[in-house]
C-alpha cells in the first residue's frame, strides 16, 4: 500500500485528500464508488464485484468514515486499487471531484460511478465498459426506461449516447 496526497491541476476546485494505494493500475477504466460510513454494505459491495470480476480499476471515494469498514486490512483483500479519503471541506460533489480528478491524471479513458449502499447493481459494470469500448462518451442507467428495474443501474441495453 502507499499514500499519496492530492495535487490541483488546471483550475480545478479539488478538496484536499489522502491517496491510499493498494494496487497497480490495471484497466483502461475507473470504478468511482462514493462512500461514507456505509459499514457492512460498502463490504458486502465491494465482495461482489470481486466475484463480477469487471474491466475496471476499483476507486473509493470515502467522504471521512468514520465505522472502520474501510479498513487496509480488508481492502487489501480485495481488487480495490486505491481509497481516497476527502480531507478537506465539502459533501458528495467534493468526493466526486476528487475521484475524478485523480482519476483524470492517472490517464483513465473513462469512468464508471456506482453508490456505495449497496443498491445498485455491479453487473451492468461490464456492459456500460463495453459501450464505452464502442466509442461511446457517455452511458448511464436508469431504472426509469423501459425495461429498467427498481434497482439501479441495471442495464437495459438503451442507454447508451454517442
Amino acid at each position: 500500500m502507499g499514500v499519496g496526497s492530492s495535487q490541483q491541476v488546471h483550475d480545478w476546485q479539488v478538496p484536499s485528500y489522502e491517496a491510499n494505494l493498494y494496487k497497480p493500475r490495471g484497466h483502461r477504466y475507473a470504478l468511482v464508488i462514493p462512500v461514507i460510513n456505509e459499514g457492512t454494505k460498502i463490504q458486502r459491495q465491494l465482495r461482489a464485484i470481486a466475484a463480477e470480476s469487471p474491466p475496471v480499476d476499483v476507486i473509493v471515494a470515502d467522504g471521512g468514515s468514520t465505522d472502520g469498514s474501510l479498513t487496509p486490512d480488508f481492502i487489501s483483500t480485495l481488487p480495490v486499487r486505491a481509497v481516497l479519503v476527502k480531507t478537506g471541506p465539502g459533501k458528495l460533489s467534493a468526493q466526486l471531484r476528487m475521484a475524478y480528478s485523480w482519476c483524470l491524471n492517472d490517464g483513465y479513458e473513462g469512468i464508471v460511478t456506482i453508490d456505495g449502499n449497496g443498491k445498485d447493481g455491479v453487473e451492468a459494470i461490464r456492459q456500460m465498459c463495453a459501450k464505452l469500448d464502442e466509442g461511446y462518451d457517455y452511458v448511464q442507467g436508469s431504472r426509469y426506461r423501459p425495461g429498467g428495474k427498481p434497482r439501479t443501474p441495471r442495464w437495459n441495453g438503451r442507454s447508451a449516447i454517442a
